[in-house]
């Protein structure tokens, strides 16, 4: 009886059993399983010529028909495996030289245009070469062209000698404009580039006497380099470097003259881009056009140089990592014409934002750069007025924001980062302008230099600025603010400003060394002194500010420098400057960037009790040394365990 319980129960089992798999076959979707992965295909360049042969012609592959079976999925070219969804081509080292005419989309001719999700693997960028010519004067068009639905990835390669066309002269329309992009032109989903170089490309120059009444057209061609247009760029381990924009056409009489193209080495125009352990360098935007010259009425005036010599942000998001932006230059000025029977022609002011140009957007304009460099990068000069028989035009001015220049509502975020060395006409360093919002964070800005106010940073209308932890030294401004010109509003926690001038040529124009604010001006734990004014009158501050307590200033007394001393605050005077105690020079001392190291004499040292304007343990100075309450004035805090003397033990 008991067995043939046991009987029914297992053969229960055995019939649900059989059920349970065959709802399992019948509804796959109750199981894990996997898509079946989307089909690739892999296409070996056997060929650095560049050929396009439709049907089985010498048996070898060019990158041209590789590219072209990989945009059609097919196998259009017969000398090549066909594509097959993500695709990748593996490129051997070698030239690989363009050919033929410029100006059509199909990947026929010219540049190579990829219109689908491809991977370019290279050799290695010294090894490896994409290019449109064979040096800079030859190339047939820019190199690589990212349609709309283009994901590209390229390892190890070089793209080189691109060269886009010229506008054409006397064009009423855009046409009248260089050609964007010399490099790369994208306008896909997404281009990455991976221990690769962007070099010796070029945009086209501007077309001569354009009649059209828009200030833009007849410019050069703008992104030297790369133009970006939406989508998401970045670059890993690459530099992009000596590429140029055109310079701007002549202007026709009664019309403007073209401004060079903008974005020397990369023109990102909406979109987002990441730059990790990349350099972009020498890179230069074009010249301003020349104003008409008139035989009756009032001359031309001359355009302005191209904006960004390293980098043009146009509205998006730009990250820069590990990154350097070294030594780049924006266009000089066009000169103004001259007049037979009128006014002379305004020379046009030289290019701005030799580094990084962003133009900014209330909404969406954002710019971070962290553990990075702007380095050495040079504003154009103005070009020459004309002459006149009524007056003589004026002569441009040098473009401003030598480091870095943002306005119109940007976000601008700087951590462990060094601004060093540019010049500019004001605000050598940074020039922030309209609206914009902008944080620095343990950054050194130092030996900047401009023709006019702001060394370091320039500040203006509008500007909401704070600096903590951070070293302004060695900046010099020829007029007011060798360290900062403030017409917004800053706020400082924690910053050294040392050695800074203005006023440098002692012509009496200048005030301010440290500073000089028309605005809003705050500061906290903070040191300003050692700083110099040719003409002696207001070597470290000059207008009005606020102390929130515990400030070192080294004189305090100096014309129209207007605050209310507060309780913890240490002041010198003309007669008595205070000495901060201060290692003279910059140097390594720990830390992403450099400092001025305090001595242990200084009377900023353990000034800030515990739990005082921030005083607590656990945060952190300019070199991420902690910080160990009684808190240090300035960027710099002493390391205790530099300091540490152990009593001496005496044994019998």
């Amino acid at each position: 009886m008991m067995r043939s319980q046991n009987s029914k129960v297992v053969g229960r089992l055995l019939t649900s059993a059989r059920w349970l798999m065959i709802l399992i076959l019948a509804m796959p979707s109750l199981v894990a399983w996997s898509a079946p992965a989307a089909p690739t295909a892999a296409i070996t360049v056997t060929t650095t010529d560049d050929e396009l042969d439709y049907y089985p012609g010498n048996g070898f592959c060019s990158l041209r028909e590789a590219i072209t079976n990989a945009n059609d999925d097919a196998a259009s070219q017969a000398d090549c495996p066909a594509g097959s969804g993500a695709d990748t081509i593996t490129l051997p080292a070698g030239a690989y030289t363009l050919t033929g005419a410029a100006g059509e989309n199909s990947n026929v001719s010219g540049d190579l245009d990829i219109k689908g999700i491809l991977t370019i693997n290279g050799a290695g960028s010294a090894t490896t070469f994409i290019q449109a010519g064979t040096d800079t004067t030859n190339g047939v068009d820019r190199v690589l062209e990212l349609r709309f639905n283009a994901v590209v990835e390229i390892n190890g390669v070089t793209i080189r000698y691109g060269r886009t066309p010229d506008g054409l002269d006397g064009a009423s329309d855009y046409t009248c404009s260089g050609g964007d992009g010399g490099g790369i032109y994208s306008q896909g989903i997404r281009l990455t580039l991976n221990d690769s170089a962007i070099l010796y490309n070029r945009t086209g120059d501007g077309g001569d006497g354009c009649t059209s009444t828009s200030p833009l057209d007849g410019s050069g061609g703008s992104g030297g380099g790369i133009y970006a247009s939406g989508g998401e760029l970045e670059l890993n381990d690459t530099r992009v470097t000596y590429n140029q924009t055109g310079a701007g056409g002549d202007g026709a009489p009664g019309n403007f003259a073209g401004p060079g193209g903008w974005g020397g080495g990369i023109h990102l125009n909406q979109g987002s881009a990441v730059m990790r352990s990349s350099t972009i360098s020498r890179n230069r935007t074009g010249d301003g056009g020349r104003g008409s010259d008139a035989t009756s009425g009032d001359a031309g005036n001359g355009a302005s140089g191209g904006n960004g010599g390293g980098i043009y942000q146009f509205v998006g998001a730009l990250t820069l990592v590990d990154s350097s932006v070294v030594n780049n230059d924006t266009g000089i000025g066009g000169d103004g014409g001259n007049a037979s029977a009128g006014d002379g022609g305004n020379g046009g002011h030289g290019g701005d934002g030799a580094g990084i140009y962003n133009y900014g957007n209330p909404s969406a304009s954002t710019t971070e750069v962290t553990s990075s460099s702007i380095t050495r990068n040079d504003t154009g000069p103005g070009g020459s007025g004309g002459s006149g028989t009524g007056s003589d035009g004026a002569d441009g001015y040098r473009g401003d924001g030598g480091g870095l220049l943002a306005n119109n509502g940007a976000v601008v975020t700087l951590r462990d980062s060094t601004i060093g060395e540019n010049t500019g006409y004001s605000g050598a360093g940074l020039y922030y302008t309209s609206g914009v919002i902008a944080a620095v964070d343990n950054c050194t800005i130092s030996g900047n230099i401009v023709d006019e106010v702001g060394g370091g940073v320039y500040s203006g209308s509008g500007v909401a600025l704070a600096l903590t932890n951070s070293t302004l030294s060695g900046n010099r401004a020829y007029q007011d603010g060798g360290g900062i010109y403030n017409g917004g509003e800053v706020t400082l926690t924690h910053v050294t400003i040392y050695d800074n001038t203005s006023d440098l040529d002692n012509n009496g124009s200048g005030n301010g060394g440290g500073f000089i604010t028309f605005g809003t001006f705050t500061m906290a734990n903070t040191i300003v002194a050692r700083n110099v004014d040719k003409g002696d009158e207001n070597p470290d501050c000059r207008g009005d500010f606020t102390s929130d307590d515990y400030n070192l200033l080294g004189i305090g007394d100096s014309p129209f420098c207007t605050f209310t001393e507060q309780d913890h605050d240490l002041v010198g005077t003309d007669a008595v400057p205070l000495e901060p105690y201060l290692e003279i020079d910059l140097a390594d001392n720990g830390g992403p960037t450099l400092t001025h190291a305090l001595k242990p004499t200084s009377p900023a040292v353990d000034w800030i009790p515990a739990g005082v304007n921030g005083c607590m343990f656990g945060i952190r100075d300019q070199r991420g040394v902690v910080r160990i309450p009684p808190c240090d004035i300035g960027a710099y805090e002493i390391d205790q365990a530099v300091y540490l003397y152990l009593p001496v033990v005496l044994r019998n």
